[in-house]
């Protein structure tokens, strides 16, 4: 009896080079309802965009960072907020800090009554 020869099937995968591919599920879908004012809601997409990270995080993970480089960022980015937050408790101790809120608020009210008078 005649023993057949068994195939043997290699498989081979291609390895991508290059980063790996985006992972858009990490992120949650962004609405904002456009009333009739472009302009207006323009911005409040930039500042949701902004204040949930979108871009800084889509932009990071773009490319493969060394861990190396990574603890350095991370340090960096340590150093500069502990120094922020030393000059503003120094302003704070100062008053200085009162001082400037209460400047901000009076020229944000200014603003508003400007855009409430050219509106008008």
């Amino acid at each position: 009896m005649k023993r057949s020869k068994k195939s043997t099937l290699e498989v081979t995968t291609l390895v991508k080079c290059g980063p790996p591919e985006m992972d858009f599920s990490y992120f949650s879908p962004v609405e904002i309802k456009v009333y009739n004012n472009f302009e207006k809601a323009f911005k409040a997409f930039r500042t949701l965009v902004q204040s949930e990270k979108i871009l800084s995080t889509y932009k990071e993970k773009q490319s493969y960072e060394k861990p190396s480089a990574k603890r350095r960022r991370k340090h960096n980015e340590s150093i500069r907020r502990t120094l922020e937050n030393e000059a503003k408790q120094k302003k704070i101790i100062s008053g200085e800090y009162e001082r400037e809120k209460v400047k901000k608020q009076a020229l944000k009210d200014k603003r508003k009554k400007e855009r409430q008078a050219d509106a008008r």
